[in-house]
């Protein structure tokens, strides 16, 4: 799972979790979030297993890939948005907001 989200990020760079999900299906698909590190209540996209949401985990931790946040519409152009709130800034969000970002190499 790593090795083909790694490979999407170095082939077409700036990659939305809706272009993740388009490519990857089934194999990402579950009933759970990739949220941001330890903050559960920052949600990067929904409907994610396990194994995806630690890929991406991992992948950030190594410095593979780095998180960049985006404007929502990125994800309205990619044709998939999550009905949450939107992040505002570094605050303790006490229900589930959404942080719209892609996915790049590393600067």
């Amino acid at each position: 799972m790593k090795q083909r989200i790694l490979d999407l990020v170095r082939e077409r760079r700036h990659v939305s979790f809706a272009e993740l999900e388009r490519h990857l299906g089934a194999d990402m698909a579950g009933d759970g979030c990739a949220t941001l590190g330890g903050n559960d209540s920052v949600v990067l996209w929904s409907g994610v297993n396990d194994a995806f949401a630690g890929a991406v985990s991992d992948l950030l931790q190594s410095g593979a890939v780095r998180l960049v946040p985006t404007s929502w519409l990125t994800y309205a152009a990619d044709g998939a948005l999550l009905d949450l709130p939107l992040v505002k800034g570094r605050y303790c969000y006490k229900r589930p907001h959404w942080l719209p970002a892609v996915l790049d190499l590393p600067a």
